[in-house]
């Protein structure tokens, strides 16, 4: 009996076998190739995408450099203008304090000259009045009065002569 179980159980497995080969075996295999063309066609997308998101990720890179570059070119430019700025201020200032020395050079040196003349107008003035004083002790009132004005005369020309040089 068991022989018989065996048998019959082999061979219904045998037409189970053949049935599904028949019906099931093609259905079952364009399935799975259906699989793996979806599979394969995901699978070249994927690599697709990988392929832009690359030449995406390059260009950015190359557009961050360009970028750097153009910041550090921007910054290279600054300097140099702030160094040529620094350098035009630093000339102005030196020029401004070559004319301001000059300034006060000509300044000291016309206080010199008042000086000198405010002394010489003095010294001038205290002649006279000694001339004066001398004259008036020593000499009669006529000779006194000729050589009063010829003496005034002489200073007046020379203060004149002084007023033209300046």
């Amino acid at each position: 009996m068991m022989l018989t179980c065996s048998f019959y159980l082999v061979i219904s497995f045998l037409i189970f076998l053949v049935l599904l080969y028949r019906y099931a075996y093609n259905p079952i295999v364009n399935f799975l190739d259906a699989q793996i063309r979806m599979i394969k066609t995901e699978l070249d997308q994927a690599h697709h995408q990988k392929e832009t998101a690359r030449l995406a990720l390059d260009k950015e890179n190359q557009m961050a450099q360009a970028l750097e570059e153009d910041v550090l070119a921007i910054l290279k430019n600054a300097q140099d203008q702030c160094a040529l700025l620094r350098q035009n201020i630093q000339t102005e200032i030196f020029e401004e304090s070559i004319e301001q020395d000059h300034k006060v050079q000509e300044a000291i040196e016309k206080m010199q000259r008042d000086f000198v003349y405010y002394l010489r107008d003095g010294i001038a003035d205290r002649i006279i009045q000694e001339t004066k004083d001398w004259l008036k002790a020593h000499l009669d009132k006529k000779i006194q009065q000729e050589a009063y004005y010829k003496a005034i005369n002489s200073l007046h020309n020379l203060q004149s002569a002084r007023k033209s040089q300046d």
